[in-house]
């Protein structure tokens, strides 16, 4: 039976991202950098999370999954934004713990694997708990 998974945006995703970013410019102005050095440092961070956040988080642009089906464990039906239904396969990054789930797959005619990363409130919280046991039955074999 496929097993579908609905994302939405998460409150602690963001949260996450903007402490870590924040925490890196944080000390890239600490550390007494000269100033050129220290502004492109910024500018890059902040480029980096706009695009973070922007497929993590607000799940904008064309890479952002909207949602997933499980097909039968390994085998993954991937849905963006834009309407494109991708096949995966899961590969072995993938980690999980009680609050997140990353995952990775292989994608068909993509050439890096996709990660996507969820947290409790990504999703309804029984079908975060339905994707925790179904991966940690994945890991088991």
């Amino acid at each position: 039976m496929p097993f579908r998974i609905q994302l939405r945006p998460s409150f602690i995703l963001a949260s996450l991202l903007a402490f870590m970013y924040g925490g890196a410019m944080y000390w890239v102005w600490v550390f007494g950098w000269p100033l050129i050095l220290a502004l492109t440092v910024t500018v890059v961070l902040v480029i980096c999370a706009g695009i973070t956040a922007s497929r993590h988080v607000l799940f904008r642009g064309s890479k952002s999954v909207s949602s997933m089906v499980c097909e039968d464990g390994e085998n993954w039906s991937i849905e963006t934004l834009d309407g494109q239904r991708l096949a995966g396969t899961l590969i072995g990054g993938t980690c999980f713990q009680p609050w997140l789930v990353v995952m990775s797959f292989k994608v068909e005619g993509k050439f890096r694997p996709w990660s996507l990363v969820l947290m409790t409130d990504s999703t309804d919280s029984t079908t975060f708990r339905r994707l925790q046991v179904k991966l940690r039955a994945l890991n088991s074999y």
